[in-house]
């Protein structure tokens, strides 16, 4: 309650009125209703940023969208989003830990907290904005705390039975090691119990794997290759892929048929094609030229690949 008083106090409001609102209003029968509702929406500007930024998420989790999950597409949000994500991009030493409490002392999990843990994963399925496992990260940081006090609890307790110092040290030096050798590719992080980072791709999508971060790694690799000239297919909005030796290919917009003599232009003078994962896989028929291209690049070989990009020679 204090954050969200906080965030309409910061956000503000512009003081104007609000067009949908004005536009309901003008669609409404004549009579009575319209009489009074119209004139009020012409006049009333009290609609603030924080409410209205609400408003919009909510009628965006009602809407929802298709999803990529387990290496497929879904066209509609799907349950098992949310919970099986956790067990792919929450680190391995955090499952250790919650499961020598709950063989320990599992009652010490009940805690505020954790209430709030457990309601927000039991209401996971109902999301419906499936886009990256950062929309679960208020629960996440709220279930390590949980896990903190539960450990805290049992070290107090005076029992012989508690989650040894050792154990609980050892998580933590492999929670550290995890974090300095993901550095700096945090984002696409997955667990060897899912196969890695390598094996996300296949997995999930979106921000939790390939935003659109992987420019600069890709401008080193053209540096190693002579400054080679690289055609950039992703999704992304960072204004270095505009600056050379990079330069953008708007594969799933502008026309071509998926061959070489049409996509060949839309690639300027570039040597090599980069193509992103989030690219590759996903949404195969976002438009009907990104299908195409997405068809092309199957038949090809790439040559080498960052973190984030597949590189192919153009021919």
């Amino acid at each position: 309650l204090i954050a969200l008083v906080c965030v309409f106090a910061y956000t503000g409001s512009d003081w104007s009125t609000e067009p949908t609102f004005i536009k309901w209003a003008e669609q409404l029968p004549e009579g009575t209703t319209k009489s009074a509702m119209l004139p009020l929406s012409q006049n009333l500007a009290i609609f603030t940023n924080a409410g209205e930024g609400l408003l919009y998420q909510i009628k965006h989790n009602v809407r929802g969208h298709g999803t990529y999950f387990l290496g497929e597409w879904y066209p509609r949000a799907t349950k098992p989003y949310f919970p099986v994500a956790l067990t792919m991009k929450v680190p391995l030493a955090v499952f250790a830990l919650l499961a020598a409490i709950v063989l320990i002392h599992p009652r010490h999990l009940w805690s505020p907290p954790g209430a709030v843990v457990l309601l927000l994963l039991v209401l996971s399925p109902n999301y419906r904005v499936q886009i990256g496992v950062r929309f679960l990260f208020t629960m996440v940081v709220l279930g390590y705390i949980t896990l903190a006090i539960a450990i805290a609890r049992g070290w107090a307790s005076g029992t012989a039975r508690f989650v040894p110092r050792w154990f609980v040290a050892t998580a933590l030096v492999a929670l550290a090691s995890t974090t300095i050798w993901i550095w700096p590719y945090g984002l696409g992080y997955f667990n060897q119990l899912w196969g890695g980072p390598e094996a996300g791709q296949e997995l999930l999508h979106d921000s939790n794997v390939d935003w659109g971060q992987g420019l600069p790694e890709l401008r080193a690799w053209s540096a190693a290759h002579g400054n080679a000239p690289v055609a950039v297919w992703y999704y992304g909005a960072d204004p270095a892929v505009y600056q050379a030796p990079l330069q953008r290919a708007f594969l799933s917009h502008l026309p071509h048929d998926g061959t070489i003599p049409t996509i060949r232009p839309l690639c300027g003078n570039a040597k090599y094609l980069a193509v992103s994962i989030g690219c590759l896989h996903g949404n195969d028929d976002i438009t009907a030229p990104h299908r195409l291209a997405v068809n092309w690049i199957r038949t090809q070989i790439p040559q080498e690949r960052t973190t984030h990009f597949l590189i192919y020679q153009i021919p």
